[in-house]
């Protein structure tokens, strides 16, 4: 099965396209990114539609669908069954796992990372350094099905555990940390650890320790060699912002495993 790339796309240097991929006008593909089979970039576009544009250095896996007036940085990379709708803006390297849908008009900073089976709302608001686990939902309906929006805000270097659910208009500060399976409600403050159902603060991020291993939050302590080197610098100011808002009367440690 051949692929069908429109004659008003524009295809960098380098670029790998799969079986059965149809890449569609007003598209913009950079350098070096490889597309798998069966997915569908920028289309159908409407006339005013804005480009497409696939960051250089993209990794685009099989059956993912991303619609027009989608706009991503480099190292763009999706796992396989992904939908990205229109009016989504990401920064830098931002990967989603497999069968995660983004609903369309996102922003997104860099380097931020969504498992799988990840629901992402219209309208979201979401920084960087922002880890998303698998089987969580970001909604913005207060009374579904209806036309009242009210999207959440993620801020930089929050992490939602696997199967939370974060109501609409909720906004997460910086370094929040969601326990698996809360509903998350409100404004969560900065390095707020959130458990329970509804989801309260318990503690504080940097009072977050593995038993076993003694590793410590916030996870840029001992994580950020994940990251490549054009990171390091922003992953250790925000490390040091998020020590810095530490109560100073500090709860007891809150330990894991």
């Amino acid at each position: 099965m051949e692929s069908y790339i429109s004659h008003g796309a524009r295809i960098g240097r380098d670029v790998q396209i799969g079986m059965a991929t149809r890449i569609h006008d007003s598209v913009e593909i950079g350098d070096g990114t490889v597309i798998g089979d069966f997915c569908s970039i920028g289309g159908p576009a409407w006339p005013d539609a804005a480009p497409t544009i696939i960051g250089p250095g993209s990794i685009i896996r099989s059956h993912s669908v991303i619609y027009p007036d989608v706009q991503t940085g480099p190292a763009f990379e999706t796992g396989h069954h992904t939908v990205v709708r229109s009016g989504t803006r990401a920064g830098i390297n931002l990967r989603i796992g497999n069968f995660t849908d983004i609903e369309g008009d996102c922003e997104i900073g860099d380097y931020s990372r969504f498992h799988g089976y990840v629901h992402v709302g219209k309208g979201s608001r979401i920084g960087s350094f922002v880890w998303i686990f698998s089987l969580t939902t970001l909604a913005n309906d207060h009374l579904p099905p209806s036309h009242v929006r009210s999207p959440v805000t993620i801020e930089d270097g929050v992490v939602i555990c696997i199967g939370s659910t974060i109501l609409p208009g909720a906004i997460l500060r910086q370094g929040a940390f969601i326990n698996p399976g809360i509903k998350v409600r409100g404004e969560v403050p900065p390095g707020a650890v959130m458990d329970g159902d509804p989801g309260k603060m318990v503690g504080h991020v940097t009072l977050l320790v593995h038993m076993e291993s003694r590793l410590q939050h916030p996870w840029m302590n001992h994580y950020a060699d994940a990251y490549p080197a054009e990171a390091q610098d922003d992953l250790r100011k925000l490390l040091e912002d998020i020590r810095n808002q530490r109560p100073r009367r500090a709860a007891k440690v809150v330990g894991i495993g």
